[in-house]
């Protein structure tokens, strides 16, 4: 979910659109409808557009006239008097009028209160409701000698035109383009193995629908006949998921595998991206997944939340279930070891096969770095923290609730690397950035935060380099961590400086609890530094 100053023009149409119906509904006295309509409008509001908006203020004003009118017609019918009221439409009277007319409405109804100088009203803030967000069950088998996941998933969101898109990110692993990059060339080291997800069909309400699939990116025409704008859609997609069973990000050997982004998730933006190995070119909302997946009997799925392990024949089934994260990353391996500890209610599990005589120190590492970021950002909302030791060739990679760690790291690196890991579930799966255009607001946060905590450094004030680069600028690793990691962690450290640590601490804190769940732009970002240190500091740094 987005929600910012400048939301899409396609929501609003939407809305605008749903009220119209709504004022027809209205009109005509099928109140029961004219609610549903609204319901629907009032969800997308209060998820997309700020609680000020005038579209926010429209939208509850009517969903306050036709609560009310319900009322009045249940007292009517025990005798009481009606008095008639009239909804209205985004363009049907001025702002200044709605504004009066609607704050009238929110105070009778006890709604907002009058602020403590009595000159004025503060709205209440709504939680975006959990049905707005993306829902995907997925329901799927795992298959060594194939070396596949094959199955479907029911995909649930709210609709806003006539067709969807989609990421595949795992049809990066048949990229030849990318062959030759210095990543490629370390994780064909075993040798090569070309990963994808096969699109097998796709329907809605029991109708085939068509689509185009294109590189990392799906196309899905939407059924004209059954869809209506701002309603709740369901697609059902059938796939299989052929595993790269190389060492990188998403990939696997003998004893295991391990995924992330690998299910079809619906995109963002709709703008296909470059392919790159540089970076992390990936972008999706929170959302929940209800899982479904069994793995041969000798097999074991680390998956959070488990909450039912079902033996059937020769396979086991999985079910969990996990709420407003990313992506769905699994661990399937077999002879692997686990060791596990408690930090206050969250589990943190570790699960290795060369680095046991560590077992230990990861599971401090990591517990102190949960403590850590949960001090000095907000709480950690998730009941588990899952680490995964593998021989890929970055030191470490971030997912919803897991992170993989490389055995060299934990062999030479291991603290800054389950720092670093450990402060992604906060600075990207909990406040979303999109890493492909602003890398920095991620990588720049946990790099200063892994050295503040470890090194205990008083941050000092230096030159930055201009961070107005996406990753399609970068042809290799080090120029884009000169300039996302290296100057986006000087970023912080300047605005600690700025600040003073007790500001700075509070920023951060307030940062964490405004944009939490939601995907954080730029320009957002910008506004809300300048908001402390003014707009002419703030520009100063984001030049």
């Amino acid at each position: 979910m987005i929600i910012g100053r400048r939301a899409p023009e396609s929501y609003k149409k939407i809305i605008m659109d749903l009220e119209e119906q709504f004022n027809l509904l209205y009109s005509e006295g099928r109140l029961q409808e004219a609610l549903q309509v609204m319901e629907r409008a009032s969800n997308i509001a209060a998820t997309i557009f700020r609680p000020d908006d005038l579209i926010s203020l429209t939208v509850r004003n009517n969903m306050l006239l036709i609560e009310k009118k319900l009322e009045e017609e249940k007292s009517n019918q025990a005798g009481t008097l009606v008095v008639e009221n009239k909804g209205f439409g985004l363009r049907s009277v001025s702002k200044g009028l709605l504004l009066g007319l609607l704050l009238a409405v929110l105070l009778a109804a006890g709604l907002v209160k009058p602020a403590g100088d009595g000159s004025g009203v503060k709205p209440v803030v709504a939680e975006p409701p959990d049905d707005i967000l993306p829902h995907y069950l997925v329901q799927a088998s795992f298959y060594p000698d194939q070396k596949v996941i094959q199955g479907k998933e029911i995909v649930s969101f709210i609709g806003t035109g006539k067709e969807v898109d989609f990421n595949l990110y795992l049809n990066r692993f048949h990229d030849p383009s990318l062959n030759s990059s210095e990543m490629r060339t370390y994780a064909y080291r075993h040798g090569s193995d070309d990963g994808y997800i096969d699109i097998k069909a796709i329907d809605q309400k029991g109708e085939k629908l068509n689509f185009q699939v294109q590189g990392q990116f799906l196309r899905v025409f939407l059924d004209p006949t059954v869809f209506m704008p701002g309603s709740q859609v369901e697609l059902s997609i059938s796939f299989k998921a052929k595993i790269p069973y190389i060492l990188d990000r998403t990939g696997g050997d003998s004893r295991g595998v391990w995924l992330g982004n690998w299910l079809p998730t619906i995109s963002v933006d709709s703008k296909p991206i470059k392919p790159t190995e540089i970076g992390d070119p990936f972008l999706d909302r929170s959302s929940t997944y209800d899982v479904n997946i069994d793995v041969p009997k000798d097999y074991s799925l680390v998956l959070s939340n488990v909450d039912s392990v079902v033996a059937n024949g020769e396979r086991k089934v999985y079910h969990a279930r996990l709420e407003q994260v990313r992506d769905l990353p699994l661990f399937i391996n077999h002879g692997y070891h686990e060791v596990s500890t408690l930090d206050g209610q969250t589990e943190i599990h570790y699960y290795f096969v060369s680095q046991g005589e560590r077992a230990g120190e990861v599971l401090d590492t990591a517990r102190k770095a949960l403590e850590f970021y949960k001090a000095n950002v907000g709480e950690y909302p998730w009941k588990q923290l899952n680490i995964v030791e593998n021989d890929m060739y970055l030191s470490g990679m971030e997912y919803s609730t897991m992170i993989l760690v490389s055995e060299r790291a934990i062999r030479t690196n291991l603290a800054p690397t389950v720092f670093h890991e450990v402060g992604h579930q906060w600075f990207y799966n909990i406040i979303g950035n999109n890493p492909f255009n602003a890398a920095y607001m991620k990588e720049g946060a946990v790099e200063f935060f892994t050295k503040y905590a470890l090194e205990g450094q008083t941050p000092s004030r230096s030159n930055i380099l201009s961070l107005n680069r996406n990753i399609g600028d970068f042809s290799s690793w080090g120029p884009y961590r000169e300039i996302h990691y290296l100057n986006g962690e000087k970023l912080f450290e300047n605005l600690y400086v700025i600040m003073g640590e007790t500001k700075f601490k509070q920023f951060v804190k307030d940062y964490y609890d405004k944009y939490k769940f939601t995907i954080v732009s730029p320009d957002q970002f910008r506004d809300f530094v300048a908001q402390t240190i003014g707009q002419k500091a703030a520009s100063d740094l984001f030049h």
